[in-house]
């Protein structure tokens, strides 16, 4: 636990969220009276700082709902968000590997330099070779298979076949 002390508005912010039932929608609006600032502008940070703080010591998740506020998710909601996360990483791991492979001259760069960039092109590679979609309808037929979750240790076996 950190040291860090919460303002007063992101207090005032995280009891409304604590109230907040599975599948009810807190509007911005809402939260922009609560804390006297626009969530969506000046007042976002305080709005994912009391987000972030729900989930942190309470395990309380929250969706963002387009234009109109946050809805606190369904244990079915948090079970199917790790399909979007990773999509994010594939997407994250592309662009990264897209901006290395712009480097002009690998030559003149430093020994160091080098390696960090080959380590770096590796670890994404790996990334995406372990988000392909095909990878992944593979992993959760293992999973169905086992009735259970696995091992990281049966999980990287399945991305070295």
């Amino acid at each position: 636990m950190s040291n860090f002390i919460l303002s007063i508005e992101t207090k005032q912010l995280l009891e409304r969220l604590m109230k907040v039932e599975v599948g009810e929608l807190i509007t911005y609006k809402e939260m922009t009276e609560i804390i006297g600032r626009d969530v969506r502008n000046n007042g976002s940070g305080i709005m994912y700082s009391a987000r972030r703080k729900a989930l942190n010591d309470c395990q309380i998740v929250f969706i963002t709902i387009t234009n109109e506020g946050l809805k606190r998710a369904s244990d079915e909601e948090i079970a199917n968000s790790g399909a979007s996360v990773i999509h994010k990483i594939r997407r994250a791991s592309h662009k990264g590997k897209k901006i290395l492979h712009s480097v002009n001259d690998f030559g003149k760069l430093s020994n160091k330099s080098k390696i960090r960039h080959n380590a770096s092109a590796s670890f994404l590679g790996a990334i995406d070779l372990m988000t392909q979609p095909k990878k992944i309808v593979a992993l959760e037929e293992r999973v169905k298979k086992e009735s259970n979750s696995i091992t990281v240790t049966k999980t990287l076996e399945l991305f070295t076949k």
